[in-house]
């Protein structure tokens, strides 16, 4: 079974089932899952099995859900499963790879500036532009975390922690010479 290989674009939070059903030898390909409204396929060419008995018949139920990241088997141990389900590592990350590269360039008379490009590879629920428009969100929601720990700290500092922090900061400063 090559379920691994599945993009799956699913638009309910909630778990959704599909099915698959064939008989007769050939192969079995994602467009011939029988789908919800809830959920699309991105790459319907893919072979999922290739039966070889003309006999043979292949029936599958499948669950699919929302995630993120990656998802081993082994940490949804917790779930309970009918007799005869396989579960499978759960991949939700739509990016396949990214690069970047960094060039110098110029903008008029400046020539003291730097190009930065990046190039982004996803499986197609995702285009590369929302992958980047995603992750920027992503980074600025953890900065802003980070920002408003700093601005507001939960905990009460003692005054002493305050003025060894103040100290600190004036330490880092230079001092700046007046002109005469």
């Amino acid at each position: 079974l090559n379920l691994k290989q599945l993009n799956l674009r699913v638009h309910s939070e909630e778990p959704v089932l599909i099915k698959l059903s064939a008989k007769g030898e050939g192969k079995i390909k994602a467009d011939q899952i029988e789908l919800t409204s809830d959920v699309e396929i991105m790459n319907k060419n893919l072979v999922i099995a290739t039966i070889t008995d003309p006999k043979a018949t292949l029936d599958m139920e499948i669950t699919v859900q929302q995630g993120r990241g990656y998802v081993p088997v082994e940490e949804r141990e917790e779930e309970q499963h009918d007799l005869g389900t396989i579960a499978v590592d759960a991949i939700y990350t739509p990016v396949k790879d990214v690069g970047y590269s960094v060039e110098s360039t110029r903008v008029g008379d400046v020539t003291n500036f730097e190009k930065l490009t990046i190039s982004v590879e996803t499986d197609g629920t995702m285009t590369p532009s929302e992958a980047i428009l995603q992750s920027v969100d992503i980074l600025q929601d953890h900065l802003a975390i980070i920002k408003n720990g700093v601005e507001n700290p939960e905990s009460e500092e003692s005054e002493e922690e305050e003025a060894s922090e103040d100290t600190d900061i004036e330490a880092e400063e230079e001092p700046k010479e007046e002109e005469k």
